[in-house]
C-alpha cells in the first residue's frame, strides 16, 4: 500500500449522494445490502498497522466485517431538509474518527428528506479506495438492495492480488523508478509556486462554504468537444489545458505546476477492482503570449503524455528525490480532476424505483490546495473547491464563471492568441463595463509605490515579487529586506528632501535599493554604471546627494575620486550591507 503513497494525500474522502425513490426505502434491507457490499471486496475488510521492526506498514485482510445496524435520520419535517442533511454530512466528514487498525474504514448515514427523496453520506479512508472504487461501491449497494443479496456474482480479483503482483515485480519496477525519478527531477527543476492575483490571505474564513458548482453552456460544450475531436488531444488534456490557461491569466506566471490524480488501472482486469489505484502527479506547463491556444494544446498534450508515461512513482518519492528548496515542497496547490466520481458505473443500474439525482464530494480539513477544479466533459458540470481562507465565494465564483466562458470562447476560436484571450466571463465583463463605469469625473486614488508593495506583501506574501536570472524574492522577502535597508538609511540621515544616488547593474539589488530609499522618505538619483566616472560624480554633486548605494565593483570607481566611502550592495547574496558613509564635495 505504501507503493501508492496513500497516506500522503487526503486521508479520507466523503460523498453526499441524493436519490429519489418511488417507494419508501427499507432500512433493514439497505443495511444488509451495505454489509454485503463491504464484505464483497477485500479492500473494505482491510486494516493496517505499523511494523516497527520492519519499518513498514502491514496490511491485514479480514474474512468478514460486522457492520452495526444502520440508522436513518428523519428530516422530512425540516423546512430545508437537503441543507440540514448536507450540513450534518459535512460535519461528519470533517472528523470521521477512523483508526487504521480498526474495522471498518468506511461509514454511512442515510437521511430521509421527504417526498420520496433520500440522501446518503458515505465517508471512506483514502488508504483503501479511490473515486472509481466508490463508483463500484454504489453500484453494488443499490444493485444488492434492489435485486437481492445473491444478485451479483462473486468478485474474481481483489486489490490484494494486485499487491502480490507488485511484490513479484518489485525488481523490474525499481529500475523503472530510478529512470522516472530522474525524469521528474529534470522536469521540475526551478519550478516556482503558483500565486493567483485573486488570493486574499486571511486568518479567518472568508466564506462559509468551500465548494461551488457551475454549468458550461450546452452549445459551448458541444462546440469545444467538437473541436477537441479534430485534434490528437483527449478531453482530459483539452479541459486541463483550458484550466492552465485561466490560471496563467490570473497569475501572469508562464511556468507553473498543477496537480492531477491519475489511475493505475492500466489492465482491463483492474477496472472494477476496489482499491487505491490513484496517483498524484505534478504536471508542469509553460505558456507563451504569442502562442495560439491550438498550439498550446498540442504542446501540452505532448508534455502530458510524457508525464503520464512516468507515473510509476509517487508524489512523495518525487518530492523526496528532487529535494526542492521551494517554499511549497508539494510543488502545487492547484489541482485538476476529470469528472469526479465514476457515475458511469452507477448509471448501469437498471433500477426503476430508485434514481440517483446528485453526487457531491465533501471537502475536509486535510485538503491543502487552493483550487481544485472538477470537470465533467459530457455533461458540462463543473465543481470548484477552494480555500476559504484565501478566496471569498464571490472570487471563487468569478473564477469558475470565467472557466465556463473560456470554454465557450475557445470552442468558437481555438486559434486565438493566448495574449488576446479574455480572463473574465461575459457577466463579469458586463458588470465592469456597465455597473462600474461612470460618465462623471474620476477622482484619482494616489498611493505611494512602497505602500503598494507593503499591501501586496500582506495579500500574497509567498508570491514572487522580483526575479532576475536564477534569483528571486517573494513579496515578504522583498519588503523585509527593504525595511532593514530603509532603517539603515534613516540612521544615516535620509529623510524628506534627501537624495540618495543609486548605481547598479540591472538586477534585484537595484529594485531593493530604490524601494528602501522610498521607505526612508528620500528621493533616488539613478546612475548608469557604464557612464564615465566624472559624469556620475557631477550628477551626484548637482543633485546634492549625500549617500551613494552601489556594488563593490562600482565602489572602486568612486573611491578614486571621493574622500569617503559608500554603502555597498553584495549582489551575490542579494542583500544590501551598510557601512558608515558620507559623500563629500567633488573638486573639479
Amino acid at each position: 500500500m505504501k507503493r501508492f503513497g496513500a497516506t500522503q494525500w487526503d486521508t479520507h474522502e466523503g460523498y453526499f449522494i441524493t436519490v429519489d425513490s418511488k417507494i419508501p426505502i427499507d432500512l433493514d434491507r439497505m443495511t444488509k445490502a451495505f454489509e454485503e457490499t463491504i464484505n464483497r471486496h477485500g479492500s473494505f475488510r482491510t486494516t493496517f498497522h505499523w511494523d516497527e521492526g520492519g519499518d513498514k506498514l502491514l496490511q491485514t485482510i479480514h474474512p468478514s466485517v460486522n457492520v452495526h445496524n444502520a440508522s436513518i435520520v428523519d428530516l422530512s419535517e425540516e423546512p430545508n431538509a437537503y441543507k440540514k442533511a448536507y450540513d450534518m454530512s459535512l460535519a461528519n466528514n470533517m472528523n470521521p474518527n477512523f483508526s487504521l487498525d480498526k474495522l471498518p474504514l468506511i461509514s454511512s448515514v442515510m437521511f430521509k428528506l421527504g417526498g420520496g427523496a433520500y440522501a446518503f453520506n458515505i465517508t471512506v479512508h483514502h488508504i483503501m479506495t479511490d473515486e472509481t472504487s466508490l463508483g463500484i461501491f454504489f453500484y453494488d449497494l443499490f444493485q444488492l438492495y434492489i435485486h437481492g443479496i445473491d444478485s451479483l456474482p462473486p468478485v474474481q480479483l481483489h486489490y490484494s492480488d494486485f499487491s502480490d503482483w507488485l511484490i513479484r515485480t518489485a525488481g523490474r519496477r525499481a529500475e523503472l523508478r530510478d529512470e522516472q525519478l530522474e525524469y521528474w527531477s529534470k522536469k521540475l527543476n526551478g519550478v516556482q509556486p503558483l500565486v493567483l492575483t485573486l488570493a486574499r490571505p486571511s486568518e479567518v474564513e472568508q466564506s462559509p462554504i468551500t465548494q461551488i458548482e457551475g454549468q458550461i453552456d450546452p452549445s459551448a460544450l458541444s462546440r469545444y468537444n467538437d473541436y477537441v475531436s479534430t485534434t490528437p488531444a483527449t478531453s482530459f488534456a483539452a479541459f486541463f489545458a483550458a484550466y492552465n490557461l485561466l490560471l496563467y491569466k490570473y497569475s501572469a506566471q508562464n511556468s507553473f505546476v498543477v496537480g492531477t490524480a491519475v489511475t493505475q488501472r492500466s489492465m482491463a482486469q483492474l477496472q472494477e477492482v476496489v482499491g487505491f489505484f490513484a496517483n498524484m502527479l505534478p504536471i508542469r506547463t509553460t505558456i507563451e503570449e504569442e502562442m495560439t491556444f491550438a498550439e498550446y494544446l498540442e504542446m501540452f498534450r505532448y508534455d502530458l503524455v510524457a508525464d503520464l508515461s512516468n507515473d510509476d512513482v509517487t508524489l512523495e518519492e518525487i518530492v523526496s528525490q528532487t529535494k526542492t528548496s521551494s517554499q511549497d515542497r508539494s510543488y502545487f496547490k492547484h489541482l485538476f480532476a476529470p469528472g469526479g466520481l465514476n457515475m458511469r458505473i452507477v448509471n448501469r443500474l437498471d433500477a426503476s424505483d430508485i434514481t440517483t439525482t446528485a453526487v457531491v464530494s465533501l471537502p475536509n480539513g486535510e485538503e491543502k490546495y487552493e483550487f481544485l477544479l472538477t470537470v465533467h466533459y459530457k455533461t458540462g458540470e463543473v465543481v470548484l473547491r477552494f480555500d476559504n481562507y484565501l478566496y471569498t465565494e464571490e472570487t471563487a465564483r468569478q473564477f469558475l464563471d470565467a472557466y465556463c466562458s473560456l470554454i465557450d470562447s475557445l470552442g468558437r476560436n481555438p486559434h486565438v492568441k493566448i495574449g488576446d484571450v479574455s480572463a473574465v466571463s461575459d457577466n463579469e465583463h458586463s458588470r465592469l463595463v456597465k455597473e462600474l463605469s461612470t460618465s462623471g469625473p474620476v477622482i484619482p486614488v494616489e498611493s505611494k509605490l512602497h505602500q503598494l508593495v507593503e499591501a501586496q506583501a500582506k495579500r500574497t506574501p509567498t508570491a514572487v515579487a522580483v526575479e532576475f536570472e536564477d534569483q528571486y524574492l517573494t513579496y515578504a522577502q522583498l519588503n523585509a529586506k527593504a525595511n532593514r535597508l530603509a532603517r539603515l538609511l534613516s540612521q544615516q540621515g535620509v529623510g524628506p528632501d534627501s537624495v540618495v544616488a543609486v548605481c547598479f547593474e540591472r538586477g534585484i539589488p537595484q529594485i531593493l535599493a530604490i524601494l528602501a530609499i522610498l521607505k526612508a522618505g528620500g528621493a533616488f538619483l539613478p546612475l548608469d554604471p557604464d557612464d564615465p566616472t566624472l559624469r556620475k560624480e557631477m550628477l551626484i554633486v548637482d543633485a546634492n546627494a549625500k549617500i551613494l548605494l552601489a556594488t563593490y565593483a562600482q565602489r572602486r570607481d568612486f573611491d578614486k575620486a571621493l574622500a569617503s566611502k559608500v554603502i555597498v550592495s553584495d549582489t551575490q547574496a542579494i542583500a544590501l550591507q551598510c557601512i558608515t558613509v558620507s559623500i563629500g564635495r567633488v573638486h573639479r
